[in-house]
């Protein structure tokens, strides 16, 4: 459910931000994340491999960290 929500997020951040390469940017790593989960499972990979976990929360850091920024008025925008 942690990294639905973190694909939710990227959603809505893709939604709401005005810079095109930002929305475009989002949506593309999103697909990355996607992407990595869809070859995860159907490779049926052992337990114990993080790499769709570490690939979401990688791609998801930069734009919670400007997000948070924003809302704490610590970044234009």
């Amino acid at each position: 459910m942690f990294f639905f929500t973190l694909a939710v997020a990227l959603v809505i951040y893709s939604i709401t931000t005005k810079s095109f390469v930002k929305r475009v940017l989002a949506l593309a790593l999103l697909m990355v994340a996607i992407a990595s989960w869809a070859l995860h499972l159907y490779y049926r990979t052992p337990p114990g491999a993080a790499i769709p976990e570490l690939i979401s929360i990688l791609i998801a850091i930069p734009f919670y960290i400007e997000t948070a920024l924003k809302s704490l008025g610590k970044l234009g925008g």
